[in-house]
């Protein structure tokens, strides 16, 4: 990712870099690649910080768990939409360049925001993404059938809506992500199109780093 990078940066275009797993990066690659001027945008940098409920209110503490879960996700994206407007708005900015584009939360709300002021994004994925792996890891978690699963009442009529978010894997319909959630996304535009493909949400180019990718 970083090489295409820099290849975009010495053809006059300055990219701004996400990096979801920065402990992954080579830093001398890194500090190259500031140094010949581009930016790189590490998640922390970005404004948001997670609420502590215990500051809200006694309605809040009230509220049924859904209803909570739900208005914290929606507020965790809204603050998100604003920590990257305020980063698009301070920093001249001409591309993008992530990992990839269907991560629901920093990567689906960057491009949003990016697309909305026209600056082309590029996802160079660091390795294959198979949905069954993605399935696997979904089945592999306590509470599956709830989270993922069509046991719930949301989630199955989320499947009915959008057939393109539901994966069949061994014999069992799943969801990318909760069903609340999803409904969430989709209405603040941060939802992929199709979230179990590789490149299934609103960049503007895919690429690789090697032929196999």
């Amino acid at each position: 990712m970083l090489p295409i990078a820099r290849r975009l940066l010495n053809d006059g275009q300055c990219p701004i870099l996400l990096l979801l797993n920065p402990n992954e990066i080579d830093q001398e690659e890194v500090d190259h690649y500031k140094n010949e001027g581009g930016l790189i945008l590490m998640v922390q940098q970005l404004l948001y910080s997670d609420k502590d409920n215990k500051s809200k209110g006694l309605l809040y503490r009230l509220l049924p768990y859904l209803f909570k879960s739900s208005i914290d996700y929606f507020i965790g994206i809204m603050e998100k939409k604003k920590s990257v407007n305020y980063y698009l708005e301070n920093n001249n900015i001409v591309a993008l360049v992530l990992m990839s584009d269907r991560i629901i939360g920093w990567e689906t709300v960057i491009i949003r925001e990016a697309n909305k002021r026209k600056i082309p994004s590029l996802i160079v994925p660091v390795s294959l993404s198979f949905p069954d792996a993605a399935a696997e890891y979904r089945l592999s978690r306590s509470n599956w059938e709830i989270d993922f699963g069509m046991r719930n009442m949301i989630n199955r009529m989320v499947a009915i809506l959008f057939p393109d978010w539901v994966y069949e894997y061994k014999e069992q319909r799943l969801l990318f992500i909760p069903g609340y959630q999803a409904l969430i996304a989709w209405l603040l535009g941060v939802m992929p199109q199709k979230p179990w493909t590789l490149g299934g949400g609103s960049a503007s180019r895919m690429g690789g780093k090697q032929v196999h990718v």
